[in-house]
């Protein structure tokens, strides 16, 4: 809310106002099923209003299962220079620098191995909104976890949660983030998938869990293929082979216990 630009992040908190004031109109009309469990929508400082929330509301902070950050989502990337991105919650890509997950200007996150934890949230909201992408034209893509928002504050406390965000932004931070650098539909792109994702876990029964369970574990499988390739390439290039081979089996294994938890 402190920050003053349009797209930063005037954008994020109006599409929080818009998907609530939908999901609420959705649910009174009869048009949307309410959800099952709580879906709590917060406005306020970065970083320090998650802190003081969790801190006013120890009980629902202990009820938490996932947290969504909604921060810079209206860009129009055709001035912006930004795209759609979902910063992931920590995967074994924010320890170990990998082809496939470059990260952002922003720059990487001092994450350690062993403090990784499996979640279901990263593929399955990454699959919600490549369905609303193959139905239009957005374009959405993913960065390894670097931290810098209230996603953090959750994941501090032991929540799955990610980041919907655009970067980079030659506007950020600047005089010239203004309301002719965003653009409507992307916001809508952003608010329905969001919104989506929320009333999908917050109402998820046996069926549901299923069906993510195969989402995961096709996920999975072609994680471990894609590592297999730019690993195999990576030793192939390696001065120090037997170092590289070890490195890669560690990121190996890493990706199999993180999908064993996540599942």
């Amino acid at each position: 809310v402190q920050e003053p630009g349009a797209n930063d992040n005037a954008s994020g908190c109006a599409t929080q106002v818009e998907l609530a004031r939908a999901m609420v109109a959705g649910i009174r009309a009869g048009r949307l099923p309410a959800p099952a469990r709580t879906i709590t929508v917060l406005w306020g400082d970065e970083i320090r209003a998650s802190r003081q929330w969790m801190t006013d509301h120890p009980a629902e902070a202990k009820q938490v299962r996932y947290m969504f950050s909604l921060d810079m989502t209206g860009e129009d990337i055709t001035k912006t220079g930004g795209t759609f991105l979902i910063e992931k919650a920590p995967d074994p890509s924010a320890v170990w620098d990998r082809p496939s997950d470059p990260h952002t200007e922003w720059g990487r996150g001092d994450v350690k191995a062993e403090t990784l934890k499996g979640t279901l949230l990263n593929d399955l909201l990454l699959a919600i909104c490549e369905r609303r992408a193959a139905k239009t034209r957005w374009v959405v893509r993913t960065n390894p976890y670097e931290g810098g928002s209230d996603h953090s504050v959750f994941l501090a406390a032991g929540v799955p949660s990610v980041l919907a965000w655009h970067f980079v932004d030659r506007f950020y931070h600047a005089s010239l983030d203004r309301p002719d650098k965003t653009s409507p539909a992307e916001m809508k792109h952003v608010g329905v998938s969001m919104a989506a994702a929320a009333l999908f876990l917050a109402s998820a029964g046996d069926r549901d869990s299923s069906d993510t369970l195969t989402l995961l574990e096709r996920a999975a499988a072609n994680r471990l293929a894609l590592e297999r390739r730019q690993g195999a390439a990576r030793v192939a290039a390696a001065t120090d082979k037997p170092a590289a081979e070890a490195r890669e089996a560690a990121v190996t294994a890493a990706w199999v216990k993180w999908y064993a938890e996540a599942m």
